[in-house]
C-alpha cells in the first residue's frame, strides 16, 4: 500500500539501510520481492557497504538469497572489508546458500581486504561441508592471505583435523610457509593440536622446516609445553639437533624447562648432549641455570661433559655454584667436576658461590677441597 502511494523504496535510515535491507534482515522473501518489483535497488549498500545479498547470505536466508538473485542482485559486490556474499555465507557455514551462489556464478577466489578467500573463511570456522563444496568447484586450496597463510594454515590454527585432511587430499601443500616462514605444522605444534599434527604428518609434512627465527615444529611444541606433540614429533624422527637462531637445540630447551621425560626421549633419538648454543652453553648448563637436578643427573649419566665451558669459560659447576643449587653442586663433584677451574675472569666455582652469598655451597666446596686462595 505504501509503495502504491509513491513511498520511496530506496530511502535510507541513519546507517544507510533501505527498506530492502530491513526486509532482508527479517528474512521475508515476499516483502523483498514486492520491494524489488516496485523499484528497490537490490545492490544498494549501507554505510558498511553491505548489500541485501550480504545480509541474506550471512544469515542463511536461502529463499531471500534466491529472490534477490532473481531480482538482479550482483553476486560479487564487496563490503567495506571487500567481502563478497560468498565470503559471508562461507564464514557462517550456510551450505545451501554457498551452493546457490556458486551455481549462479559467484567468484570463488575473490579476496577480501586481508587477502582471504571464501575457502579461508570456511576453513577458519571448520565448516567441512562448505570447504568440500568450494574445493569441488575449483577453489584454490593454496591461495594466500596477506600474511602468507593458506586455508590449511587457517584450519590448522583452529585445530580442525577433518578440514586439514580434506584440504591436503585436494592439493593443499602441507609445507607452504607464511611470511614468518611458519608451516601448518609449526602452527599446529605451537597450539598443541595433537590430532592436527598427526594428520599433517600423515599428509607428508616436513618435520624439520624452520621458521624465520630458526624454530622447527619441535622447538615450538617444546617452548609452549605441548609434550604430547613433542613425543609425536620425536617418534616420527624429527631432528633433535636442529638449532634455533640463538644456537639452542630442543635438548637445551627441554633441559632448561626440566622436562625429564622429553630429555630422555631426545637422547634416545640421537640428541647431542654437548652441542653448544651461541653463548657456548650446553644442555647441562641450561639445566643448571634452572636447577633441575633430575635432568642434570640424566645428562651426566648419558655422557654430558662436566667441564665444558661457556663463552665466559664458566663450567657447569660455576653455574650451579653461582645459582646456589647445593644438591646439583654435590652431584657434579661426585661425578668428577673440577673444583678449581677458572673462568674468563679468573673466578673459581668457590668465587661464584661466595659472590652470591650461598654459604652452604661455599662450605661444601671448601670441604671438598676447593682452593681458597
Amino acid at each position: 500500500m505504501l509503495i502504491n502511494h509513491d513511498a520511496n523504496p530506496n530511502t535510507t535510515d541513519d546507517d544507510g539501510s533501505t527498506p530492502l535491507h530491513t526486509a532482508t534482515h527479517r528474512g521475508d522473501p515476499d516483502v523483498v520481492r514486492v520491494l524489488i518489483e516496485h523499484g528497490a535497488d537490490p545492490d544498494t549498500a549501507d554505510y558498511d557497504r553491505n548489500t541485501p545479498l550480504h545480509t541474506a547470505s550471512y544469515n542463511g536466508y536461502l529463499d531471500v538469497v534466491e529472490t534477490l538473485i532473481e531480482g538482479g542482485a550482483d553476486l560479487n559486490m564487496v563490503d567495506n572489508d571487500w567481502s563478497t556474499p560468498l565470503h559471508t555465507a562461507s564464514y557462517s557455514g550456510h551450505l545451501d546458500v554457498v551452493e546457490t551462489l556458486i551455481e549462479e556464478g559467484a567468484d570463488l577466489n575473490m579476496v577480501d581486504y586481508y587477502g582471504s578467500t571464501p575457502l579461508h573463511a570456511a576453513s577458519y570456522n571448520g565448516h567441512l561441508d562448505v570447504v568440500e563444496t568450494l574445493i569441488n568447484h575449483d577453489a584454490d586450496p593454496n591461495t594466500t592471505h596477506d600474511d602468507g597463510s593458506t586455508p590449511l594454515h587457517t584450519a590448522t590454527y583452529r585445530g580442525d583435523p577433518d578440514v586439514v585432511r580434506v584440504l591436503i587430499e585436494h592439493g593443499a601443500d602441507p609445507d607452504t610457509v607464511d611470511y614468518d616462514r611458519n608451516t601448518p605444522l609449526h602452527t599446529a605444534s605451537n597450539n598443541g593440536h595433537l590430532d592436527v599434527v598427526e594428520t599433517l604428518i600423515e599428509g607428508g609434512a616436513d618435520l624439520n622446516m624452520v621458521d624465520y627465527y630458526g624454530n622447527t615444529p619441535l622447538h615450538t611444541a617444546l617452548f609452549n609445553g605441548h609434550l604430547d606433540v613433542v613425543y609425536i614429533l620425536i617418534n616420527h624422527d624429527a631432528d633433535p639437533n636442529t638449532t634455533h637462531d640463538d644456537g639452542s637445540t630442543p635438548l637445551h630447551m627441554a633441559s632448561y624447562r626440566g622436562h625429564l621425560d622429553v630429555v630422555g626421549a631426545l637422547i634416545d633419538h640421537g640428541a647431542d648432549l654437548n652441542m653448544v648454543d651461541n653463548d657456548r652453553n650446553t644442555p647441562l648448563h641450561a639445566a643448571l641455570h634452572s636447577g633441575h637436578l633430575d635432568v642434570v643427573e640424566t645428562l651426566i649419566k648419558e655422557g654430558a661433559d662436566l667441564n665444558m665451558t661457556d663463552k665466559d669459560l664458566s663450567t657447569p659447576l660455576h653455574t650451579a655454584s653461582y645459582n646456589g643449587h647445593h644438591d646439583v653442586v654435590e652431584t657434579l663433584i661426585e661425578e668428577g667436576a673440577d673444583l678449581n677451574m677458572v673462568d674468563y675472569y679468573d673466578n673459581t666455582p668457590l668465587h661464584a658461590a661466595s659472590y652470591n652469598g650461598h654459604h652452604d655451597v661455599v662450605q661444601f666446596l671448601i670441604g671438598k677441597g676447593a682452593d681458597q686462595n
